[in-house]
């Protein structure tokens, strides 16, 4: 399960981020496939990997280690949080495991 997912379509990129409640880097990537499937369809399958040698592999995917189509960061949480614009607040959930931000390359 997802929360506070933000999506910025641009021209030549999609840029989604957001927290999972996953419990394994492997559940995170199949949480961005969900995502994925009405934003960018072409990259579910990128997503939907079979093992954890497979998500630790596309952790490599960053700009400074990929030849360009997408990046993905992922970091270790202890709650989801953001700000609220309305009241200028911290918003925070508990249950969530993980932040990802996800850079595709369109």
């Amino acid at each position: 399960m997802t929360t506070f997912v933000g999506i910025i379509d641009r021209p030549t990129t999609l840029i989604i981020d957001g927290y999972s409640s996953a419990k394994t880097i492997n559940g995170v990537m199949h949480d961005i496939a969900r995502l994925m499937k009405s934003i960018c369809p072409r990259e579910v399958q990128t997503f939907m990997i079979k093992g954890k040698q497979d998500a630790i592999d596309l952790l490599d995917c960053t700009p400074k280690g990929s030849e360009g189509g997408f990046f993905v960061e992922v970091e270790e949480v202890s709650c989801a949080s953001q700000i609220n614009e309305d009241t200028d607040e911290m918003e925070c959930k508990d249950g969530y495991n993980y932040y990802f931000c996800t850079r595709v390359v369109k």
